[in-house]
């Protein structure tokens, strides 16, 4: 009677169990999306912060060009990791 060990590979993300791992995956995407949606929805916030703090179009403006300009290099930088890294490991990186 011939007895074998079983050789399935053990599926891990972030280090973890699959069946442990995934359930990180949800608010990391929640977060990434936030993040996200937080740039996109600056022009909602700009009117009342202007008006509100006596600021200019051009200096309410600025944290909103700063973002999407390191919104834009990571975007480019990132996907030159892609092929190396895991996508997982560049979401936690972004």
């Amino acid at each position: 009677m011939d007895v074998t060990a079983s050789t399935e590979p053990t599926i891990t993300i972030l280090g973890r169990p699959a069946d442990q791992g995934r359930w990180f995956l949800i608010p990391l995407g929640m977060m990434l999306l936030l993040c996200l949606g937080s740039v996109y929805s600056w022009s909602i916030f700009r009117t009342p912060l202007e008006n509100e703090l006596g600021m200019s179009a051009t200096q309410s403006l600025l944290p909103y060009t700063a973002g999407l300009v390191f919104y834009a290099a990571l975007m480019g930088s990132m996907s030159g990791l892609q092929g190396r890294l895991k996508q997982v490991r560049i979401q936690v990186l972004t």
